[in-house]
C-alpha cells in the first residue's frame, strides 16, 4: 500500500472562458496533517469552487 494523498486540481482558462490547461497539487495526507492539521474530514468540508 502507498501513502495516502489528495490531488486539487484547478482549471485555467483563456480569455474566452475554455479551459487551457490543469493545475494539479498532490498533497501527501500525512504532512497536510502533521504541518497544518488537515485530515479527511476537515478537506470534505472545504470548498474550492470559484464562484
Amino acid at each position: 500500500m502507498g501513502t495516502r494523498g489528495v490531488e486539487i486540481a484547478y482549471e485555467i482558462r483563456n480569455e474566452n472562458g475554455e479551459i487551457i490547461n490543469w493545475l494539479i497539487f498532490q498533497l501527501k495526507m500525512e504532512h497536510l496533517d502533521r504541518e497544518y492539521g488537515i485530515n479527511t474530514k476537515t478537506l470534505s468540508r472545504i470548498d474550492f469552487q470559484n464562484d
